[in-house]
């Protein structure tokens, strides 16, 4: 809902609660992230990922909050986008453990082994989509604001 545009704009104040709601659901989220890398099942690997990523998330989630405060909107903007391509590497990881967990017989692999490189995988692929998403819209958004200002210098007597 967050990344819903009309939403924003007709709606600002139930943006403004939905992101209010975002922003503690995620303390919680990168919170417990840190708290179940204390023991996991992939060892140190797996455990680095989640520390790793578990505090990206939370300094992605303090800059967004802190841009917003300030009414840096883009800024935010691409803050919360890194934010959100990091709590779906959980999501990625999943179908990476099944592939794993389905070539065990032939790999010889336990989840003991391949839980920190699924891991790895799956947050480094969606935040690399994220930043090429936040790349990617940023250059549209530059183009439609140079043509804007060529168009209105072209306009000039």
């Amino acid at each position: 809902l967050q990344f819903v545009s009309s939403l924003r704009e007709r709606r600002p104040q139930l943006h403004r609660w939905n992101g209010r709601i975002v922003m503690a659901l995620g303390i919680v989220v990168g919170a417990s992230a840190l708290w179940l890398s204390a023991h996991p099942v992939g060892g140190l690997s797996e455990s680095t990922a989640t520390i790793f990523f578990g505090c990206f998330f939370l300094f992605s989630l303090g800059k967004a909050w802190w841009h917003i405060r300030h009414r840096r909107v883009e800024i935010h903007r691409e803050w919360a986008m890194r934010m959100t391509s990091i709590v779906l590497g959980v999501a990625t990881t999943r179908p990476i453990m099944g592939i794993f967990f389905a070539t065990s017989p032939l790999t010889g692999l336990t989840p003991e082994q391949f839980f920190g490189p699924a891991m790895w995988l799956g947050f480094t692929i969606t935040y690399i989509a994220g930043e090429a998403w936040i790349n990617h819209t940023r250059l549209r958004k530059t183009a439609r604001r140079d043509e804007a200002i060529a168009y209105a210098v072209s306009e000039m007597p």
